[in-house]
């Protein structure tokens, strides 16, 4: 796969499987950059994209942009709303279905005998479904714990299997690990199949960094 910057000529060869850190030591090409990715991100436009076999991927469905530690959160309704919808087809394929049907009845029976007993008119909808069932146990993703290496593996393994993202690319991230905290990262990265691509200023002091992209304050690059 490629990254492409087009308005300013950057284009980085990566794949799935390895971390690739993309390094513009120019404040203005750096700025460029993330806000291309940005703008990729939010479908506003598309300066910056990714080729696969020389087209263009979908870069809102298949990249995750992590800009700071506090953003690997499953906080966020795409997330939610798909969950659920996994937890919605679990139960129909499995035998607790009937279940939920006879729980379901159960409460519209209560709540008609409610209606029957209370001296207002009162009315309701009787089309209880198990979806809305669902949603009022409030159902949710535990939020990853630990340090930035152990909360990113755990949000790239549950990012990758249930939104479907590929290519992980973190912004300014690099300095929240260390060379073995990094050994950890790539083995993760190489067993899930995913490509992380780390954006910074400058660099970093890693040692075996592995694949790297760098230009420098001139617009050379390293």
């Amino acid at each position: 796969m490629k990254i492409i910057h087009c308005e300013h000529n950057i284009e980085v060869d990566f794949n799935c499987g390895e971390i690739c850190s993309i390094i513009i030591e120019n404040p203005r090409i750096l700025d460029s950059f993330v806000l291309g990715l940005y703008n990729s991100t939010i479908r506003k436009e598309d300066k910056v994209y990714i080729l696969d076999n020389f087209e263009k991927i979908k870069f809102a469905k298949l990249v995750d942009l992590v800009f700071s530690p506090l953003e690997l959160t499953y906080e966020k309704k795409d997330i939610q709303k798909k969950l659920l919808q996994n937890i919605l087809e679990e139960i129909t394929e499995s035998d607790i279905s009937y279940r939920f049907s006879e729980i379901c009845s159960s409460f519209l029976e209560n709540i008609y005998e409610v209606k029957i007993n209370s001296e207002y008119e009162i009315d309701f909808d009787e089309n209880l479904e198990m979806q809305k069932l669902i949603k009022c146990f409030d159902i949710h993703l535990k939020e990853p714990m630990g340090s930035f290496v152990e909360r990113i593996v755990e949000y790239i393994s549950v990012m990758s299997k249930l939104m479907g993202k590929q290519i992980f690319i973190l912004v300014g991230c690099a300095h929240y690990i260390d060379n073995d905290e990094y050994k950890l990262l790539q083995k993760h990265v190489v067993h899930e199949n995913v490509a992380v691509l780390t954006v910074e200023g400058r660099q970093n002091t890693l040692k075996n960094p592995g694949n790297q992209y760098i230009m420098d304050v001139d617009l050379c690059e390293i």
